[in-house]
């Protein structure tokens, strides 16, 4: 008789642990889910300044660091492609690499930017001949 008693305590001590177990994993579902749902994604929009409104033209972000740096370019109302750099804070930086064309469809576009600050892209000179250039910080 006594063993069939130490059976049944080891059985419920065996589901106490696994009931403890599952509400513990319940709980932190639960909180993670509630931490989600707080998290209301954002959406920020932005123009460069001198951006054109025409079709085709305007504001387009290509490239997000993780520091929240973002790389892009903008078409003017001559449809001239210009560079720019926006910080975390809002900020917009313009450039342009010395040789671009500035002629409709010419101009510094970038492709990628990194934690060093280093942008990559590519220039079409006013012979339409595209370029590589590397801006560093």
């Amino acid at each position: 008789m006594m063993t069939n008693h130490l059976a049944l305590y080891q059985f419920c001590s065996v589901l106490r642990r696994k009931g403890a177990l599952a509400l513990c994993v319940a709980l932190c579902m639960l909180g993670l889910g509630l931490f989600a749902r707080a998290q209301k994604p954002t959406i920020v929009t932005f123009d460069a300044q001198g951006a054109g409104t025409g079709a085709g033209q305007g504001t387009t972000a290509i490239d997000i660091n993780s520091l929240g740096v973002i790389v892009g370019y903008y078409l003017d109302a001559n449809n001239v492609a210009h560079s720019f750099l926006r910080s975390p804070n809002g900020g917009i930086t313009t450039f342009e690499v010395r040789a671009a064309g500035t002629g409709a469809y010419q101009g510094t576009i970038p492709y990628a930017n990194n934690l060093a600050g280093q942008v990559t892209g590519w220039t079409i000179d006013d012979n339409g001949v595209f370029h590589a250039f590397v801006r560093t910080p």
